[in-house]
This record gives structure tokens, sequence and C-alpha cells, in this order.
């Protein structure tokens, strides 16, 4: 009996709560393993592009390198690609303290760029997982799109000329800080300075607002809802404005009334009357 009664209690069904934790840490695991496998690839898929320079080198990206060299050595502080008065030179002021740190060379120049495809990938991620609600391994699947790309589109987005990887990295900043305006403003402002084609993803953005009801349900009827809402939530207030002396019932609501309504004046009646 004893031994059935063992078996019994270890037979027994997990609780719920060691369930949700394990479900929890199951869930952590894979999403730890999803990102340490889009890191690799988008790694292993740069590596020749960052630290050969026989492969993919031109002008342009040594236009950028010198901006970078002048602005490390601190001779020149451009705002914008040299010999033009747009596209904004975030490239070189990210690479220039690499420079300081590791010296001149194209890996130098490119590492901020394979920085930035790690970011990508990493944003993308999280946005199809926490946000769409997907597993993170089948998120994994439409990311891939950005992280093994083919050889030419992997080489102009690891390319220092003046922003071609910066849409998606703005796009992405764009669409986690939507709920903050000021960042999201301030991600945009910067996007459109040094790439125009992140005027793309604002309207993309406003056009997902429209769709989803933010500005159609705004106005009286919305902001009715919201103090519902409201009401519903905060605990009743009983007003007890005016009490007999003696009354035992009123004195929780007189200190109350007094820190709200300031000294407490006596009617001529005997009934006293907070305020005025």
């Amino acid at each position: 009996m004893i031994s059935l009664r063992m078996s019994e209690e270890h037979s027994s069904p997990p609780s719920p709560g060691l369930r949700r934790a394990s479900a929890q840490t199951l869930q952590r695991s894979e999403r730890w393993t999803a990102a340490a496998i889009v890191l690799l690839i988008v790694l292993v898929r740069s590596l020749v592009f960052v630290f050969w320079e026989q492969s993919y080198y031109d002008s342009d990206q040594a236009i950028v390198g010198l901006m970078a060299k002048h602005l490390a050595e601190g001779r020149a502080f451009p705002v914008f690609f040299y010999g033009q008065s747009y596209m904004l030179g975030v490239e070189a002021y990210l690479a220039a303290p690499v420079f300081l740190v590791a010296g001149v060379s194209v890996a130098t120049l490119k590492f901020p760029l394979l920085l930035i495809n790690l970011g990508v990938a990493l944003m993308l991620l999280r946005t199809l997982e926490r946000e769409v609600g997907l597993r993170p391994y089948v998120a994994m699947l439409p990311v891939l799109f950005f992280a093994v790309p083919s050889p030419g589109v992997t080489a102009e987005i690891l390319a220092p000329n003046g922003g071609n990887v910066a849409p998606f990295m703005y796009t992405a900043l764009i669409w986690l800080t939507r709920n903050r305006p000021n960042w999201c403003g301030f991600f945009f402002g910067l996007g459109f300075l040094q790439r125009e084609f992140t005027l793309y993803a604002m309207l993309a953005l406003l056009g997902v607002e429209v769709i989803s009801g933010p500005f159609l349900s705004s106005g009286p009827r919305h902001d009715h809802r919201r103090l519902t809402a409201v009401r519903r939530k905060c605990p009743p207030v009983r007003p007890a404005v005016l009490h007999r002396p003696g009354d035992d019932s009123a004195r929780p609501h007189q200190s109350l009334l007094r820190a709200l309504s300031g000294p407490v004046r006596h009617a001529p009646d005997g009934v006293e009357r907070a305020g005025d």
C-alpha cells in the first residue's frame, strides 16, 4: 500500500505554476538560440566583404573613409557627404571612433556597418516574435530574407557609400518607437537626412495607424470610453459633505475634506459644512 501511494504521488501531474515556469524557460531558451543562429548567419555572410577589401571597395567608400579619418584627426567636421549638400555623414561619425581605437583600414571602416546589420536582424526577430506572436524558430524564417541575401545585396548593405543599410535600420527603429513620438520623430528626421527613402517607412507607419483605428477612434465617443474605463478602475468615493457633530460615521471623510477643501466652517444650525 505504501509503495502504491508513493507511485501515485510521483505520477500526479505537475502544478500549473510549474508548467508555466517550464514553458517560460523553454521559450527563453528558444529565443536565445534563435538569436544566436541569426547573428551567426549574418556574421558568416559578412566576413568576406568586411575583412577582405578586394571583395568590394570603390571611390565612394573611400570618401566616407576620408571623412572618418578627418574626424578622428580633428581636421574637419563634415555634416554631409563631401561635395554634396545632402546625405548625412552618419557612417563617417560611426567609423571615426573605431579608427581611433583600431587604426585606419577598410575593415575598421565597415565594422560599424557589420554591427548595424546584426542589430537590424535582432530587431526584426524581436518584432516578429513579441509583436506578431510567432515562435522564435518560426520568426527566423522571414528574418532570413535580410540575414542571407544574395552576395551582391550583401556587399551593398556593408558598403559605407552613403547609407544603403540605413533605411533598414531606421525603419526598424521607427516601428519600435512608434508609441514614443519624440524618439520616433528623432529617428525619422535623422534617417531622412541620411537617406530620403526613410520617408517610405513613416508613410507606411501612418497607413498602419489609420487602418488599425487610432486616428478614426479619436473624438468625443473615444474620450467617453476612456473616461468610463477610468471610472470603472477607480474605487467609488462617498461625498459625505454634511454631517452632524458626534456622528462617528462621517469622521473618516472629515479629514479628507479638510485636506481637500480647507478649514471646516460651522453652520448656524449646528451642522458642519466643508469648504464654502
